[in-house]
């Protein structure tokens, strides 16, 4: 388990430190769209576009039927899409506070921005605080370059930092976006499809795996000397 967690945190798609500063860096740039001169260079091509191909733009077009509405909802208001903006906030918040434990991020142990978090690992906010305070000294020795050596470097101490190691695997598991778990159903469906449905839901699940994360290079020859070692009564001879 400790293996597949560890292929699942190196993908390109879980990294909260750098989906932080994507996400703010496009929500930026669209903000930057929102101007008159970006309208008139979009107008002014939509013009060219609607010459070239002989589109009238003044052309009105008369409605067939007349829509009548309610009178019920002539004075009626609705805030719904106003309240979406306030929910759009939440995940760049959330990706903010996982960014707390990547070591390449400027958030790194920020004990400020932590509680969104602690809330959803139901932790202890206090503790992870005061660990949070006793690990930032002790890393500054280290070399650490990315969350999975900061794991590495927590795990042998794991009774005095469980908080922290309870966050930082919360934070190598959940994916950024819903396309990482897309991605994961659609390689099921193939090779569901491709086995005929003749295989238990463990093998579909390692088999999933492998497929998902094609992009890692895997040592063949030492995946048969693990298998041949691990079932020697196998009436297969593999090596």
């Amino acid at each position: 388990m400790k293996n597949v967690t560890i292929l699942w945190a190196l993908g390109p798609s879980l990294d909260y430190a750098r989906s932080e500063y994507l996400i703010s860096s496009i929500i930026q740039q669209i903000a930057d769209l929102r101007n008159q001169q970006s309208f008139d260079y979009i107008y002014c091509h939509a013009t060219e576009f609607c010459t070239l191909n002989k589109i009238d733009l003044v052309e009105q077009y008369r409605p067939r039927r007349t829509t009548t509405i309610p009178a019920r909802f002539e004075e009626c208001i609705i805030l719904s899409t106003l309240g979406q903006r306030e929910v759009l906030s939440t995940p760049i918040d959330f990706c903010e506070n996982f960014s707390t434990v990547y070591p390449d991020s400027e958030n790194f142990l920020n004990i400020d921005d932590v509680k969104m978090v602690c809330d959803h690992i139901d932790g202890d906010l206090q503790a992870i605080k005061n660990e949070f305070l006793v690990i930032k000294p002790m890393i500054k020795s280290k070399s650490v370059t990315n969350i999975i050596e900061f794991l590495d470097e927590l795990l042998p101490m794991a009774g005095a930092f469980p908080n922290t190691i309870q966050m930082i695997k919360a934070a190598i598991t959940m994916p950024v976006s819903q396309v990482t778990c897309e991605r994961s159903f659609s390689k099921m469906k193939l090779i569901k499809t491709y086995a005929r449905n003749t295989m238990n839901d463990d093998r579909l699940s390692d088999l999933t795996v492998l497929a998902t994360e094609r992009s890692f290079e895997i040592d063949f020859e030492q995946v048969v000397d693990a298998f041949a070692n691990n079932h020697k009564n196998s009436r297969i001879i593999l090596r």
